[in-house]
């Protein structure tokens, strides 16, 4: 008898476990409908399945494994113009001088300079021409453009060239746009480069990943450097943003600020923006990489 019990338990999961598979998506209460059993009963499902690897756990159901994205819905759904800004600014409030701000290539980093401090020791160093207008006009320190090539049929800067220039500057928080995220890495769009991402998050004393979820379209394999060297991501508020159980086990938990549109996740063993520099110049370590509140 107890043979048959796990073979039916075993074809249920297995069950869920393609429904999850087809749809992307499945909710608890749903589950428990067709399947004709308790939604208690359902969350044990579905954590067996979380433990295998077969799915991860949401808020009141659970989705596929692998990348965190939803491929027709992002294209019915980008990421709205308030939301872009919330997300602007919660990356904003890194930034604290005296500190040199890395603006990575992309739409999301490049909308940074209106929010940041206007210190005259917050410095900000673009690689993309579409920041360099509005890092010149509200930027309160210097402003560089990092060296390298210029591709002709788009503003990013980058090549062999570029990550050499990156030895130039003593970055302290790296800003970058990626695609989405795994359990192996973070992805970036398509087209970007990955290289001068991977060196500059190298580079950095802090990293801070913009999740444009909403952005539909190709994008790179997932990059586990990236991943490891991201200390703060930050997303937009909406439900096909990543699982609260994939963040925790890839090390982050949600931190101050959280804007309405927008939320902000600190990795438990974040590299504070100053904590690679000598204990002679460092900040006092409660206003060391924190966001403003």
């Amino acid at each position: 008898m107890s043979i048959g019990t796990r073979s039916t338990v075993l074809q249920r999961r297995l069950h869920i476990a393609e429904r999850i598979r087809q749809q992307g998506q499945v909710r608890v209460d749903a589950l428990a409908r067709e399947c004709g059993i308790s939604t208690v009963t359902i969350r044990a499902d579905l954590a067996y399945l979380e433990d295998q690897g077969l799915a991860i756990r949401t808020s009141g159901g659970a989705r596929a494994t692998g990348a965190v994205r939803h491929g027709a819905r992002d294209a019915q759904c980008p990421l709205s113009t308030p939301q872009h800004r919330a997300m602007a600014m919660i990356a904003a409030r890194l930034a604290r001088p005296p500190m040199t701000v890395l603006l990575g290539p992309g739409t999301l980093p490049a909308l940074l300079p209106p929010y940041l401090p206007p210190a005259p020791d917050l410095n900000i160093v673009v690689t993309s021409l579409d920041a360099l207008p509005a890092a010149r006009q509200h930027g309160g320190g210097q402003v560089h453009l990092l060296g390298g090539q210029c591709h002709p049929d788009r503003p990013d800067i980058d090549g062999p060239a570029a990550i050499r220039a990156l030895a130039l500057h003593d970055i302290d928080l790296f800003v970058l746009e990626t695609a989405w995220i795994a359990r192996t890495g973070l992805a970036l769009h398509a087209n970007a480069s990955l290289p001068l991402h991977q060196a500059a998050a190298r580079a950095a004393r802090a990293t801070a990943s913009l999740l444009d979820a909403g952005r539909h379209g190709a994008s790179t394999p997932p990059c586990a450097v990236l991943l490891q060297a991201t200390d703060f991501l930050i997303t937009a508020d909406r439900p096909d943003t990543p699982s609260p159980f994939l963040l925790a086990d890839l090390g982050f938990a949600p931190a101050p600020p959280s804007g309405d549109p927008a939320r902000l996740y600190a990795r438990s063993r974040a590299r504070s923006a100053d904590a690679a520099r000598p204990p002679s110049t460092r900040k006092d370590t409660q206003d060391v990489g924190a966001p403003v509140t």
